[in-house]
């Protein structure tokens, strides 16, 4: 069995435990179906945040419990915590288990390992206990009940880029808190980023190296970039939900496009009221996704970058494709391109049964679609009006989305991939 077969497994596994501790009548506040169960488990695990039913008319506080510690092990990925087991008990890793973790990562061969490590579990520990500490404060100001409870699970949450809330209406009771807004669009960002980035940083400080590498400036550029014409874009169109030119409505548009494309899920403002063409720009965002070994989904952020710089060397006739002056080696473009379309195909094939077994209109059912593979959550309202069958290809999908749309093809279609690095700029995928 190949390392990227044992990584799916161990997803696998993890859904199984979940659904099986969910299903235990004790943590339930009301009777509810095994599918729905199941769905709660994929959803949490995957960090989608797409939900059936609202937590907390479902689950009591051990459930919730639950689901945060699937959010956590989806977010933080269980090879890294497997990791630093191992390395603690045998003092070492095997190549086999450097092959999982790296795959698990989505990290490329050249990065330390045990650096990355490092600052994936102390830079998760202090941003969600910060996040947490801010978030009380700012609901039991507004005199939420549990603030502690709620505080810690919306911080996890949201830096696990999961989107799942207690409330029932999500955050829309605090669109017009600017410290929940904020502190919770940060915690996406920085979730979904990439903890490259972050490694890279931490050994530029150290002086370990001279500048960032090549993937983090991809990563930087591209997502801050998005993010800005994304909330310029959203700011100009939102006229439906805040027709006055203010604060307000740039803090919503700025929210709003950082929980697409961060692939969080949450929202301040019922999406449904958003007009069409916004609608289009969150789809869009939640197609491109997060970062590189970041807690987001999608198709990532630099394999979108890889794909428009294939489309402009196609159209100025270069045989080789170049991006931000640097040459790309050949099987990353091909990797991209794969990724791209299989992304692709498989949303069209899921929106199809779903066209099949719904009776929705077929852009909620898209919309559904879309945040489903790239594990984002958001939804048009019609999660819960979903038959079993259509839940089930949700869940399938979101699956899917969370080891990856690179790896899901690869488990189908290879049997085994060495890949050699060429002297050309790498960038991870």
């Amino acid at each position: 069995m190949t390392a990227l077969n044992k990584l799916i497994l161990g997803y696998v596994c993890i859904v199984l435990v979940g659904f099986g501790l969910l299903s235990f009548p004790v943590f339930h506040l009301r009777a509810g179906s095994w599918v729905n169960d199941l769905f709660f488990a994929v959803s949490a695990a995957s960090t989608t945040g797409l939900v059936p039913a609202d937590i907390h008319e479902v689950y009591n506080f051990g459930g919730q419990v639950i689901l945060l510690l699937l959010i956590q092990i989806g977010g933080i990925g269980y090879m890294s915590v497997g990791a630093l087991a191992l390395l603690l008990v045998q003092h070492h890793w095997n190549p086999e288990e450097t092959t999982l973790i790296k795959t698990d990562l989505a990290l490329p061969h050249h990065y330390n390992l045990l650096d990355l490590l490092k600052v994936k579990l102390l830079l998760s520990l202090v941003l969600e206990i910060t996040g947490a500490v801010m978030l009380y404060f700012a609901f039991r100001s507004r005199g939420v009940d549990d603030a502690l409870w709620q505080a810690v699970f919306h911080s996890v949450s949201a830096f696990c880029t999961a989107g799942m809330s207690l409330f029932s209406n999500g955050l829309e009771d605090f669109a017009d808190d600017p410290v929940i807004s904020i502190t919770i669009s940060v915690l996406c960002y920085v979730g979904a980023v990439g903890f490259i980035v972050f490694a890279d940083l931490w050994q530029r400080l150290r002086k370990k190296r001279r500048s960032i590498s090549f993937t983090s400036l991809i990563i930087l550029k591209y997502s801050l970039l998005i993010i800005g014409i994304g909330t310029i874009s959203v700011y100009l169109l939102d006229y439906a939900a805040y027709p006055a030119w203010s604060w307000q409505r740039f803090i919503t548009a700025f929210f709003h496009v950082v929980s697409a494309s961060s692939t969080a899920g949450f929202d301040t403002v019922q999406v449904s009221s958003f007009s069409p063409a916004i609608l289009v720009i969150l789809t869009i965002l939640m197609v491109i996704g997060a970062s590189p070994t970041g807690t987001g989904g999608g198709i990532k952020v630099t394999t979108f970058s890889i794909v428009l710089a294939q489309i402009r060397s196609s159209f100025n006739g270069r045989n080789k494709v170049v991006l931000e002056k640097c040459l790309l080696p050949d099987y990353r473009v091909r990797l991209a391109l794969a990724t791209f379309s299989t992304y692709i195909i498989a949303v069209s094939v899921c929106l199809l049964l779903l066209a099949v077994t719904e009776k929705a209109d077929l852009f909620a059912l898209f919309f559904e679609t879309v945040s489903a593979f790239s594990t984002v959550g958001l939804s048009l309202g019609i999660t819960s009006g979903l038959s079993d069958i259509g839940k089930l290809l949700l869940a399938l999908g979101m699956f899917i989305g969370r080891i990856g749309i690179l790896s899901f093809g690869l488990a189908l279609f290879v049997e085994h991939r060495h890949i050699s690095l060429s002297k050309s700029h790498d960038v991870a995928i």
